[in-house]
């Protein structure tokens, strides 16, 4: 039922004494690691984001419109149809592994990590064969010409061994969010690199799809490096491999979780790649390099409220946990505020200077990059008034909840970016992101109001048992 009172009036008072080990002073505690661990991650990310955009301005210097928009129409289907498939583990990983890191139960943990990695290994491999079969049947959907499609299909096979989602899991449970930083720059920088080295010995589509194959590589080896390291240093890698990988889920309720989530994390890769399909398949592939470019602009800001929601996720399932949860509608509320400004900030920085400097850095073929990248901004900042939001609802075990949240904002991004783009031309696309992200906003308060109220009844219940 809703509650006739806001969520943020409860009082100390009217709280619920805590269950076991959270106090006053390790909420306070954990206020600041999510500051802490979240600008690790915004400077990690964003500088990401400022080497690919470095990156991408190289590549108009070196490919027309044209080429250059197949290879991102290429490289975004290769990371959709992986992510569509993926059960984003890590985040089942850390609503269940926190109780049994907290209590030291390894074993437990052992188990949960093998179905995790099982779940990524199975649905890898599943993703690579449906992608390459697509591409076979379908390419010319996606305006990809047939002398792109040898490469597309080898391309696909970076989709099975793109295990990331335990590793990720593992770093953010054992709050190593300071490697997870450094890592982020691991496939941007050696994109970065390799592109400077394609330009001096001959620039073409096949050299640019083999730099952006071989970082990505080179990222996903990284990370299992670290999280095996990780592992072993905490003293939880022994035992682990001493029995396969599997998919006989060891705790209730893990398979509708991991379920809900896939379909969360679905629609949310959606919102982040399908555009720009969309915009090959709407307005040709040069457009799709021209949103690109737009987009990868806002990721700056993009990015910094993807790794709020890693951060905070861990820091929130333990205030559940711990029966805190009265707690944590104000908390969200200061960080999304916090979120808000810097995005205000840097979209402000860009409106001012970033057309002048896109216009000098790029070819004058892109130059609908800049106005585009505007409207992604706002929408941008309006994402980061809910990035504390779905989060969230995970930590309170609902979702399905955070699901419809997403779902309500993407599908209609989806529809009128079709709709709009045909109306209104390459301004199209922004406004759908501005109107999406604001009705996502919208359903995300107050579907999580609703969510937290729920919990604080049920805190109270425990405490009088």
């Amino acid at each position: 039922m809703w509650t006739s009172r806001p969520i943020w009036r409860w009082s100390r008072r009217s709280s619920p004494k805590p269950l076991n080990f959270m106090s006053d002073k390790l909420t306070k505690e954990t206020g600041e690691r999510i500051a802490a661990n979240t600008g690790l991650m915004f400077i990690g990310k964003g500088g990401g984001a400022v080497f690919n955009l470095l990156v991408m301005v190289l590549a108009t210097r070196a490919l027309p419109p044209a080429e250059l928009g197949a290879l991102f129409i290429l490289h975004a289907f290769m990371l959709l149809a992986a992510e569509l498939g993926t059960f984003k583990s890590w985040q089942a990983l850390i609503r269940f592994g926190v109780p049994h890191l907290a209590a030291g139960d390894t074993p437990s943990l052992h188990r949960l990590l093998r179905f995790t990695l099982g779940l990524d290994i199975v649905t890898a491999l599943a993703g690579s064969v449906v992608a390459a079969g697509f591409l076979w049947v379908g390419h010319g959907l996606l305006q990809l010409e047939s002398a792109y499609l040898p490469i597309a299909l080898a391309y696909c096979l970076l989709i099975a061994l793109r295990l990331r989602s335990s590793s990720l899991g593992v770093l953010r449970l054992l709050d190593r969010f300071d490697l997870l930083a450094m890592q982020s720059l691991v496939m941007p920088a050696s994109r970065l690199i390799g592109v400077l080295i394609v330009m001096q010995t001959g620039a073409s589509f096949a050299s640019f799809a083999l730099v952006w194959a071989v970082s990505a590589l080179v990222d996903y080896v990284s990370l299992w490096g670290l999280a095996l390291w990780q592992l072993k240093a905490r003293g939880l890698r022994e035992g682990l491999f001493s029995k396969w990988p599997t998919l006989k889920a060891p705790e209730t309720g893990l398979w509708s979780f991991c379920w809900l989530a896939n379909i969360d994390a679905s629609i949310a890769v959606a919102k982040q790649e399908l555009p720009v399909l969309l915009a090959g398949g709407v307005l040709g592939p040069a457009f799709a390099a021209v949103f690109k470019i737009a987009h990868q602009i806002a990721s700056v800001l993009v990015r910094g409220t993807q790794q709020l929601d890693e951060v905070i996720y861990p820091e929130l399932a333990k205030m559940v946990e711990a029966g805190q949860t009265h707690k944590i509608w104000p908390l969200i509320l200061r960080t999304g505020g916090i979120m808000v400004a810097i995005a205000l900030v840097v979209g402000g920085l860009v409106a001012a200077f970033g057309p002048d400097v896109l216009s000098y850095l790029m070819r004058k073929d892109y130059g609908p990059s800049a106005p585009l990248a505007l409207f992604l901004l706002l929408a941008a900042a309006i994402s980061a008034a809910y990035a504390p939001l779905l989060p969230t609802l995970y930590a309170a075990g609902r979702p399905g909840r955070a699901l419809i949240a997403r779902a309500s904002g993407v599908s209609v991004l989806l529809v009128l970016f079709v709709v709009l783009a045909r109306v209104m031309g390459t301004d199209g696309p922004g406004w759908a992101f501005v109107i999406g992200d604001s009705l996502a906003l919208i359903v995300a308060v107050a579907i999580t109001q609703r969510t937290l109220s729920e919990q604080v009844a049920l805190d109270k219940q425990k405490t009088t048992l």
